[in-house]
């Protein structure tokens, strides 16, 4: 006995069905899985703001509370946005790309650096994350490190 004609298209109609549901589950799954491994290699955040004394880029990596590293670039004209010197990846790796054309990684390496033209400061501080934070939410007229390191010591003696 043969079957109806309608059965085995239908049949079909459920194995596709079926075979694109999969593949849209799978490739989600595989999806969450690629975020949650990057959200673990976190590279950092940027931010610019502009000021009286001009433009600012600011780069940072907040780590288990800690500053884990800050790039400051600026001030730069007003009206002009500053290049970006940090290369920030989904892989997670943060590099600083200096004015000479070197490279430097940034995470794990507790560096401050302040970029100005061509000339570059740096500095190593351990600085808590909620600290710097504290800084940025201030929003200064000047992002520098000297303002910086004056903020904290402000902050640690209205503490005491």
């Amino acid at each position: 006995m043969q079957r109806p004609a309608l059965f085995p298209s239908l049949l079909n109609y459920a194995r596709q069905s079926l075979a694109v549901l999969l593949t849209i589950v799978f490739f989600a799954l595989l999806s969450s899985c690629n975020v949650s491994f990057y959200r673990d290699k976190d590279p950092g955040k940027s931010i610019t703001t502009q000021t009286d004394l001009g433009v600012w880029l600011v780069t940072y990596l907040i780590k288990s509370g800690r500053l884990d590293y800050a790039v400051i670039a600026g001030p730069g004209l007003k009206g002009q946005e500053l290049p970006g010197c940090v290369t920030l990846s989904t892989d997670g790796s943060a590099i600083f790309n200096h004015p000479d054309g070197t490279k430097k990684s940034l995470i794990g390496s507790g560096l401050l650096i302040q970029v100005s033209g061509t000339t570059v400061l740096k500095s190593t501080q351990n600085i808590s994350g909620s600290d710097f934070q504290a800084f940025l939410d201030n929003k200064p007229k000047d992002y520098s490190l000297e303002a910086l390191i004056a903020f904290l010591h402000r902050r640690s003696e209205n503490s005491k």
